[in-house]
């Protein structure tokens, strides 16, 4: 049955190129949830300078209305929406872009070098004779401008992770903001053959999430697209462990200057969640240029030796366990040297405290050298005291009585993993 949503308005309209820029255009707020990077090359500008001159464009840059909006949030008291387009509107923005950016920023960039005092004939008609369509939506959620956005672009012009970039939804904004985190760290741009313009950087980190999601043999459009539409992301903590040691692993890598395809980062991620999930073992950061160096020279040999490795390697997503088990196979002598073995215990008890306190017979050291006595209450009490271990957990440190120490709640958060 086809659900009926509540009215949204909209208002088609026409405008110069010049109103566009003052009026529009320098006041839009470009959501990268709804609009892809910037791919226009040449040609595509050219397209368009045409088009407009010639008086033949058709399709209308898409914009919302930001008060309105902020209006229909508090009618029916959606506060994340509220929260949302209150933002922006505090930034200043009268409008979000859901389809258009490309020709906006060509609008805004010729804008700002044209002699608007001596035009040329063929400028004076592109900007003050010519108009160009123009659709104003008003009163919408947050929902209804992501389906306006995939419903605008189905068929044209968006790829499919530009169209998956669109669905609303907790995993599409987590992948967003792992990819721009990895971008300005400066991952992404190590590896070779990445159009980040069409946010084949996204696909590539989707592929990752959808690996440790559900592992399987390979992954198709289709799990893309159902990981999108999931509410949640299972053992999400698990994830981004792996995915820090990955990050960790890809830069020493590029520091020695080493060719970093996006089969060679896939097939590493892969094998890192392998390791971590069914074995228990976390990557030692202590020994990441050693194991970098290995896991290279170990590529070489699958390379030289295996006569279908390299072509395997041309498809990224696919043949993931086939890839993995033989890697994991190469490295086994090398296991115990480049991962630690965590503890399945994680957390003291209460019983360990207990005997913690009975050993320190209630003295609690500071950071600073110092020493409190407290009683047993005290000690027991989480949100005063915690249990710490002495050789960190992350580092391969054992959840034991010898392994432990009670420390003050507020040092044991000032405290790192470094010993």
């Amino acid at each position: 049955m086809l659900e009926i949503r509540q009215m949204i308005y909209r208002q088609n309209t026409e405008t110069t190129i010049e109103n566009f820029v003052k009026s529009y255009a320098l006041k839009t707020y470009v959501d990268p949830r709804f609009q892809r990077k910037k791919v226009w090359k040449d040609s595509s500008k050219i397209g368009f300078r045409t088009s407009v001159i010639e008086n033949t464009i058709a399709n209308p840059i898409i914009l919302v209305s930001v008060e309105s909006c902020i209006e229909k949030a508090e009618i029916t008291k959606n506060q994340l929406d509220l929260d949302y387009f209150t933002k922006v509107k505090e930034r200043n923005f009268k409008y979000i872009s859901i389809d258009g950016n490309n020709r906006t920023n060509y609008c805004l960039d010729s804008w700002s070098v044209v002699d608007k005092e001596n035009m040329k004939p063929d400028e004076e008609i592109f900007f003050r004779e010519r108009q160009i369509p123009l659709t104003i939506f008003r009163s919408c959620s947050r929902a209804d401008m992501h389906l306006i956005a995939i419903r605008t672009n189905k068929g044209i012009a968006w790829n499919k992770q530009e169209d998956r970039n669109a669905i609303f939804g907790y995993v599409s904004d987590f992948i967003r903001d792992l990819s721009v985190d990895l971008s300005k760290s400066n991952t992404t741009q190590l590896i070779s053959g990445l159009n980040q313009n069409r946010m084949q950087d996204d696909e590539l980190y989707a592929m990752m999430l959808a690996y440790h999601q559900h592992p399987s043999t390979n992954i198709s459009v289709a799990s893309l697209k159902s990981l999108y539409e999931r509410k949640s992301i299972d053992n999400e903590k698990e994830f981004k462990t792996i995915i820090s040691a990955w990050e960790t692993i890809v830069k020493n890598m590029g520091t020695n200057k080493i060719k970093i395809d996006k089969s060679l980062v896939m097939n590493l991620f892969v094998f890192l969640y392998e390791i971590y999930h069914n074995t228990g073992r976390k990557l030692n950061e202590k020994t990441v240029s050693e194991f970098s160096k290995t896991y290279i020279e170990l590529e070489g040999k699958r390379l030289m030796e295996i006569d279908s490795w390299k072509n395997n390697l041309r498809y990224a997503p696919k043949k993931l366990k086939e890839k993995s088990d033989r890697i994991i196979t190469d490295f086994i002598p090398y296991i115990d040297e480049y991962f630690i073995k965590l503890d399945n215990k994680r957390l003291f008890s209460i019983d360990d405290k207990i005997k913690m306190y009975q050993q320190s017979k209630g003295i609690v050291k500071r950071l600073d050298g110092t020493e409190v006595k407290m009683d047993l209450l005290q000690v027991l009490n989480g949100d005063l005291v915690h249990a710490d271990h002495v050789d960190p957990y992350t580092f391969g440190g054992e959840t034991t009585i010898e392994n432990g120490q009670l420390l003050l709640k507020e040092d044991n958060l000032k405290k790192s993993d470094k010993v």
